[in-house]
């Protein structure tokens, strides 16, 4: 007799599905270094080289601090006296950097946070924003948080879906469908122009056109934090954010090529784009297999050595152009002890390149040459 096997319990049906493959959540700054080197981006995401610092230390704290300031005053708490308690308990090996920053800003965006139109003289009532109008913000819970996603690509039988995701400082609803976004940064001064360049910005507005279906204008602004100043706001459509859409793409599939052929051991054929700009801030240039590296034994072949130091001595010139280029940005000179930027005396009204130069910056306890002069 043939044995006939037992009928398929409910049970035994659900186990025969195969399990979902798990989704994979890409965030922004990953992405944003694929699409600016691919070598770069693979080096800090498998952890051969490590990126941050002290700077980044530092301003993720000012994010902190600003982030819990507005849950306290939505919570009916008042903003810069949450920022005068909690400053000096920042991070304690960055405080000393990060507060007096913060501080700087503190009035400032206690202002933003409760005036659309701050009282003056063409409004002496002014408008105050309705709490109701802060949308998003770092540390935000529930629909409040500033950490967004959205599906870029879907799943398939090999992997689960690839989502993009990002968090937005703050989000401030303006009427029924526009918005404005304002970031915090630490250091770069940015204009409209460096807004609507920028992959973070770009992003942002392709995350949150998704996420907002009334979204129809999205102004974005960045707040200087250590200079307590905004810029003028740049915007954005949504037809910008659909025309993001292929850069993502293009970052997902240079990530996925790398991937491959790190597993291969063909470092040498994964895509690096070297550029001065890129490389000196760049925290693999030192393994990149496609940066030059001029540098030989003089003893060996002299020739050699003095065709890299030629190559060297243009390489200076150029780094000057770049630290000049920095402070024009910064708008102010930089450094303690040892300084570099235009300097005393005044400088002229139109300053050239032959202005810049490095100088001593007095101490505390020691007198200022030029003033002492005077």
């Amino acid at each position: 007799m043939t044995n006939i096997p037992p009928a398929m319990t409910l049970e035994d049906a659900f186990a025969a599905i195969p399990a979902a493959l798990p989704d994979e959540t890409l965030d922004r700054s990953l992405l944003e270094r694929y699409a600016t080197c691919p070598f770069q981006a693979l080096a800090v995401e498998t952890g051969l080289v490590k990126d941050g610092g002290f700077e980044a230390d530092s301003g993720t704290e000012c994010h902190r601090v600003i982030g819990e300031g507005i849950d306290h005053y939505l919570r009916g708490g008042d903003f810069i006296d949450y920022c005068r308690q909690e400053i000096p308990k920042m991070r304690p090996d960055v405080q000393h950097d990060a507060g007096p920053n913060l501080w700087r800003s503190v009035h400032g965006l206690a202002r933003l946070l409760r005036w659309t139109v701050p009282p003056g003289p063409d409004c002496p009532e002014g408008v105050r924003r309705s709490p109701e109008d802060i949308i998003r913000y770092q540390g935000g819970q529930g629909e409040q948080t500033g950490q967004v996603s959205w599906p870029l690509l879907p799943a398939t039988a090999t992997r689960g879906q690839i989502i993009v995701t990002s968090e937005v400082d703050l989000l401030l609803a303006e009427s029924a469908s526009e918005m404005t976004e304002i970031d915090f940064k630490r250091h770069k001064v940015f204009t409209g122009a460096d807004i609507k360049a920028s992959f973070q910005f770009r992003l942002h507005a392709w995350l949150l056109f998704h996420i907002h279906a009334e979204l129809e204008v999205l102004r974005t602004k960045v707040w200087n934090v250590p200079k307590g100043s905004i810029t003028p706001a740049a915007v954005f459509a949504r037809r910008d954010a659909d025309e993001f859409a292929g850069t993502l793409l293009e970052a997902v599939r240079y990530r996925s090529e790398a991937h491959v052929l790190a597993i291969k051991a063909e470092l040498h054929n994964i895509a690096a784009w070297p550029h001065t700009e890129k490389c000196v801030v760049c925290p693999a240039v030192r393994d990149c297999l496609k940066t030059p590296t001029p540098c030989v034994a003089l003893n060996m072949e002299p020739a050699r050595f003095a065709a890299s130091l030629q190559v060297r001595e243009i390489a200076v010139q150029k780094d000057r152009a770049l630290l000049i280029r920095y402070v024009t940005d910064h708008g102010e000179d930089f450094g303690k002890g040892l300084s570099f930027g235009i300097g005393k005396p005044k400088p002229p009204q139109k300053p050239v390149a032959s202005t810049f130069r490095f100088y001593d910056t007095p101490g505390e306890d020691q007198p200022d040459a030029e003033a002492a002069k005077e």
